[in-house]
């Protein structure tokens, strides 16, 4: 029977397990090929190239990684070398050159390669430094993205926990909640209605939605009103999920501007030191 609002065939009966395992089973192909999609479109968006997935291709087709010819074989290792740490570390090196002045640069200045991995946003491969973060600027974004996080988490919670479906009449439009043998409107003050009302006018409500919700509220088949609740509940985990992804994502921005502050503070200091050096004293 079709109560006019958005959710499954009610002749259908909802047996989870088995549908999980025969969605697995059938994308199965298709996540594969999306995890592989996945995988080359990062290690080409991290090294700026498609070099290492072209070398495995070239090594199928070539036979040996290594050539005969010595010049030849240094200047390719040079090059593997070169992509290798672009996609290692992130950073858009542009030439072995510009790779070459950024570890006499870190070594001069007494800063590890792993500290520049891990601000790698804030750092200019160009010009070889680290531009300073606006720490303030990042704590506003960081405020307004957590009551973001906090709206979506709590509309999480609410569905997962909830044992009620909420449920929209497609015609009019009218949001409500419903449970086998009861249903309100989102305002519980503004109407409710229970299997033994149905056969009285209630005000607040239409004629035609009552019609709709009395028929959900009093069938006897329970399959519609669990489906959508774990429906529900499917996507308030997959909300939970994204706003982890966002939470993590959040912390990792802000320990980035932390750690790049602080080496910017740090370099600050030493080339303050060296100046003090220099410096002649006042008679």
């Amino acid at each position: 029977m079709d109560y006019g609002v958005n959710a499954v065939d009610q002749n259908e009966s909802l047996n989870v397990s088995p549908f999980i395992y025969e969605t697995i089973r059938d994308f199965f192909p298709l996540i594969g090929l999306g995890i592989i999609a996945c995988i080359y479109i990062w290690s080409w968006g991290r090294a700026g190239s498609a070099f290492f997935i072209l070398q495995r291709f070239l090594g199928l087709l070539g036979g040996n990684k290594e050539l005969s010819n010595p010049e030849a074989s240094t200047a390719w290792t040079s090059v593997r070398d070169f992509y290798s740490m672009r996609l290692r570390t992130g950073l858009k090196f542009k030439n072995n050159e510009q790779l070459r002045l950024t570890l006499s640069w870190l070594k001069e200045e007494k800063i590890g390669l792993e500290e520049i991995i891990q601000i790698r946003p804030y750092f200019d491969v160009e010009k070889i430094k680290i531009n300073p973060p606006n720490l303030t600027a990042k704590k506003k974004e960081n405020y307004f993205l957590s009551i973001f996080i906090a709206c979506f988490l709590a509309a999480s919670v609410v569905l997962s926990a909830s044992d009620r479906a909420f449920l929209i009449i497609k015609q009019s439009g009218t949001l409500f909640v419903a449970k086998q043998g009861s249903a309100h409107s989102l305002d519980p003050f503004l109407w409710s209605l229970s299997a033994e009302k149905c056969s009285e006018k209630v005000l607040g409500i239409s004629g035609s939605d009552q019609k709709v919700i009395c028929e959900l509220i009093q069938s006897e088949d329970r399959t519609y009103i669990k489906s959508v609740i774990f429906q529900q509940r499917v996507i308030s985990m997959a909300m939970l999920v994204f706003l982890a992804l966002i939470s993590l994502s959040l912390i990792s921005s802000w320990r980035q501007a932390k750690t790049a502050h602080a080496i910017n503070s740090r370099l600050d200091e030493q080339q303050d030191g060296q100046l003090s050096l220099f410096s002649t004293p006042d008679n």
